[in-house]
């Protein structure tokens, strides 16, 4: 408590500041988890299609990574947004009616709409024809009831850690997010596409959540010659 009210001080007074903050321009990979297409993969392949249990985590994880959506909105998603289309009235993508700070939005699949496969087999397979894509399952049983909450997205994702660099990591909702952008960036998509995609109202929250993709191009070229 000390140190929040000396912090709080140090904001009003900077010049008589005894507490250091530290403001971050590179974050290191251990904060933030941006899974390379084999990883992410890997973690599509995990749950399996055999059950329903395993189809639809199967569908959610693959849904979340190749539409970028955060948990809630994953949670708030009803079988009319999934098949869409954009103002051009061609573009296939889903439809998020409300996103962070009630913001509607329209989300292309590109190449990526045979997710739609997975997800219309879970479909079927649960029985849904309207209402919440997806469920959750009561006390572990086969019948699919109400939608599921964001916790219980989060809570399916920590059954499936993923090896990264040599350590089993839990994946995060937010995780999925920044693996879209980074994948999308590195696929050689717009910047302001991207932040249109997220929801983001802010590009440098977009930059963020690419992440060190842009080290690489940061790696400076030979200027100098150590032939001393």
């Amino acid at each position: 408590m000390d140190e929040v009210l000396t912090r709080l001080s140090n904001a009003i007074d900077p010049v008589h500041s005894s507490v250091k903050t530290e403001t971050k321009q590179d974050r290191i990979a251990a904060e933030e988890l941006r899974l390379t297409p084999a990883q992410a993969t890997t973690l599509m392949r995990k749950p399996g299609m055999d059950t329903l249990h395993g189809l639809r985590d199967t569908a959610l994880i693959a849904f979340a990574l190749v539409t970028g959506l955060r948990e809630a909105e994953l949670a708030a998603l009803t079988v009319g947004d999934l098949r869409q289309f954009g103002s051009d009235g061609q573009t296939l993508g889903v439809y998020v009616r409300e996103g962070k700070g009630a913001k509607s939005r329209f989300v292309p699949y590109g190449g990526n709409e045979q997710v739609l496969v997975i997800v219309d087999r879970w479909l079927a397979a649960a029985g849904i024809t309207v209402g919440r894509v997806f469920r959750s399952f009561e006390h572990h049983s086969q019948t699919a009831t109400a939608s599921i909450t964001p916790r219980g997205i989060q809570d399916v994702l920590k059954a499936y850690p993923v090896m990264v660099n040599g350590t089993l990591h839990t994946v995060k909702p937010h995780d999925l997010r920044r693996t879209y952008a980074k994948l999308l960036y590195e696929g050689g998509m717009d910047i302001v596409a991207i932040q249109q995609n997220l929801g983001h109202s802010n590009l440098q929250t977009t930059l963020r959540y690419i992440g060190d993709t842009g080290l690489e191009k940061r790696k400076p070229r030979p200027v100098l010659s150590f032939d001393l």
